[in-house]
C-alpha cells in the first residue's frame, strides 16, 4: 500500500472543492472531491485598523449621553478575511490621561466592536486601541 502527503493552505475565507487524483491511474482519488471550508481565523492587530474619514474628536462629556467619542471597528484575521464572530481580547484606552478619560469596549459578537472614550475635561488626548497587547494602526 503506498501513502503520499500533500499540504493545502487556502488562506481566504470560502468554501472549496478539493479534486486529488492519482497521477500514474489518472484516476481520482475515492471521495474526491473534498469539501473544504476556509473560516476566518482571530482577530489579528496587523490586518485590522481604525477606519479612515471618520471625525477623531468628541465633546466633553462623563457619560455616552453627554458626549465623548465613539466608533465602530471591524476586525480582521491576520489574511485579512473579515472576523465574523466576536470574542478579540480588543481593548481601548486613553494614554497619559491620569485618569481625565475613560474607555469602554463593547464586543457586538459579528467581527465588530464598539470603542467610547468620555472625559470631563477638555483637551488633547491620546487614545489607542489594541488587539492583546498589540496597537491597532490607522487606515
Amino acid at each position: 500500500m503506498l501513502s503520499y502527503s500533500t499540504w493545502v493552505r487556502p488562506s481566504v475565507r470560502a468554501r472549496y472543492k478539493l479534486h486529488i487524483g492519482l497521477r500514474h491511474t489518472k484516476s481520482p482519488l475515492p471521495g474526491s472531491p473534498f469539501d473544504l471550508v476556509v473560516v476566518p481565523g482571530p482577530a489579528s492587530a496587523v490586518t485590522t485598523m481604525v477606519p479612515r474619514g471618520i471625525p477623531k474628536r468628541g465633546y466633553v462629556g462623563s457619560k455616552k449621553d453627554d458626549g465623548g467619542f465613539e466608533m465602530s471597528l471591524r476586525s480582521y484575521d491576520f489574511m485579512g478575511n473579515r472576523c465574523v464572530e466576536g470574542g478579540a481580547k480588543l481593548k481601548c484606552m486613553a494614554v497619559g490621561t491620569a485618569g481625565a478619560v475613560s474607555a469602554d469596549t463593547v464586543d457586538n459578537g459579528n467581527g465588530t466592536y464598539t470603542c467610547s472614550w468620555h472625559s470631563e475635561k477638555a483637551g488633547k488626548h491620546k487614545v489607542q486601541v489594541l488587539i492583546g497587547d498589540e496597537q491597532v494602526s490607522c487606515a
